[in-house]
């Protein structure tokens, strides 16, 4: 925004001068060099993606597969130096990983084997034991990433019913129980903060009060605005879906090798790793980057709005006209922003996690990981859950932080503009203030709560 001056004429020779701020009309490409480093980064995030197809074998975790590198349910070319590879496995699709064997039908008899399948699975890769815990729990991520959150007493009760619970002699079910125990004491923590600033806070009420009234009249007039997480929404779930597939096909990319008993280890290609935290920065990166698009993209509509004298008479498509000077002015400074939360993510959420938690998302959020918690707690052949579920988590913040922050987004454009509005008019017939004045009780004392 800037500060325009325009003449009027008055009776006789008298010519008054009004200073008033209004949306920048001509305007200039921000940031030019961050969009020219994002579009870098996404060359090396497509090679990655190209490099994991090629070498990449994601039908392994799908399908499953034998000691002697055969995929169940599939023909399959023999490795050299292995004498039972190469078989048809077309009839026998169902993997059995006792014995790493694949078989025509689930079998039912873990529990005669229990203590050689926990030796196993205690001595399996930790990265392994993750992308197998994604996988095998995939219907039920998908599932919870559209459900929501509330009540965290449950950690404790799932801590005690671990702690006591005879069967948990796995590594990762006593990695389970540290992590309920862990999350528990932080969200105890993070309550008595909360309530403690709700306290402190009690007497500006009445000017948020005021200003979610101005903020509700603001949406009533630009309803489109209500539309644009219906965009973004289907954006983030197309980028996960890609996300995922490359991290599954970027987690098995290695190389057939045969051992002395005539079994087939498939190991890991050199600079995987590297790879892999690569890809996980381009998670977070792009998805910042899509919600500091549509966050832009409220705003501009939001202040143009604002900045209107007539009520009556609203700009027309403010929602479109601020797409367009997104993309022909702004994507860098998109970039730029969303990479400095990238870069401070951690502590941003520690900083930020306690205003988060007084809007509707966290309330989507504790809901999905509460269902997530009693799905997994259930769901007992999922071991390492702890990874799914964080991710569940993760999905589901996105998710509701794109619907429910168009509220919030909407209440941050609108405060700025009401203190620009309060600094540079008087509410004088010279200088009136662009907000509605049925909805200010007293500009006065809103001045002083800001």
């Amino acid at each position: 925004m800037e500060r325009r001056g325009g003449r009027r004429q008055d009776s006789g020779d008298s010519i008054s001068e009004r200073q008033e701020w209004r949306p920048v009309i001509y305007r200039k490409c921000t940031d030019t060099l961050w969009l020219l480093l994002f579009c870098l980064f996404w060359a090396g995030l497509m090679f990655i993606s190209g490099y994991a197809v090629v070498a990449g074998a994601a039908e392994r975790l799908v399908l499953g597969y034998d000691s002697f590198g055969n995929i169940c349910g599939r023909k399959n070319a023999p490795v050299e130096g292995a004498n039972l590879s190469g078989l048809d496995m077309t009839n026998k699709n169902k993997p059995f990983p006792l014995f790493n064997r694949c078989v025509p039908q689930n079998p039912e008899c873990y529990s005669k084997y229990a203590s050689v399948l926990i030796r196993m699975v205690n001595e399996m890769d930790v990265f392994q034991r993750i992308l197998s815990g994604i996988l095998a729990g995939r219907d039920t991520v998908i599932g919870l990433s559209v459900l929501a959150l509330v009540v965290s007493g449950v950690l404790w009760w799932l801590h005690y019913d671990y702690r006591n619970d005879p069967s948990t002699e796995l590594e990762t079910e006593k990695e389970n129980v540290k992590f309920l125990l862990g999350y528990a004491i932080f969200s105890t923590i993070v309550t008595v903060v909360l309530l403690s600033l709700i306290f402190v806070l009690r007497k500006r009420l009445q000017f948020t009060v005021q200003l979610f009234r101005i903020v509700g009249k603001i949406i009533g007039r630009i309803p489109f605005l209500l539309f644009q997480p219906l965009w973004t929404f289907l954006i983030l779930i197309v980028f996960w879906v890609f996300w995922v597939a490359v991290l599954l096909s970027l987690g098995t990319a290695g190389t057939a090798q045969s051992t002395s008993g005539g079994q087939v280890e498939y190991r890991a290609l050199s600079g995987i790793c590297y790879m892999a935290w690569y890809h996980f920065v381009g998670l977070i990166w792009t998805s910042e980057f899509i919600l500091a698009c549509q966050q832009m993209v409220i705003a501009g509509a939001v202040v143009t709005c604002y900045f209107n004298r007539d009520k009556n008479d609203p700009p027309p498509h403010p929602v479109l006209s601020s797409i367009s000077v997104l993309f022909c002015y702004h994507l860098g400074t998109a970039v730029k922003g969303s990479f400095l939360i990238t870069i401070l993510r951690i502590p941003r959420i520690v900083l930020l996690y306690l205003y988060n938690i007084l809007n509707q998302k966290v309330f989507v959020v504790c809901f999905t990981v509460f269902g997530g918690l009693m799905a997994f707690n259930y769901h007992r052949d999922l071991q390492a859950w702890v990874v799914p579920l964080l991710l569940v988590g993760f999905f589901a913040y996105l998710m509701s932080h794109s619907f429910l922050s168009v509220f919030e987004v909407t209440a941050d454009a609108v405060l700025l503009c009401f203190a620009i509005d309060m600094e540079t008019n008087d509410g004088t017939a010279e200088k009136p203030y662009f907000v509605d004045q049925e909805l200010l009780v007293n500009p006065t004392d809103c001045c002083k709560d800001i």
